[in-house]
């Protein structure tokens, strides 16, 4: 899970979601550099939310 929302929420949420790995705080470009570090090793990347600031790029 990958987030610009507080760590404290984040943890909160993703144990609800069963999700293990988070990095949360994340501002625009550091969200777009890690979403292209997943791709280019071949990883599927799905968005939920405000991308908003992701498509103004």
């Amino acid at each position: 899970m990958l987030t610009g929302v507080n760590q404290r929420s984040t943890n909160a949420i993703a144990a609800q979601a069963g999700v293990g790995r988070v990095l949360a705080e994340g501002l625009p470009n550091q969200k777009a550099s890690e979403i292209r570090l997943w791709q280019g090793i071949g990883k599927v990347v799905a968005m939920v939310g405000m991308v908003s600031t992701m498509l103004q790029r």
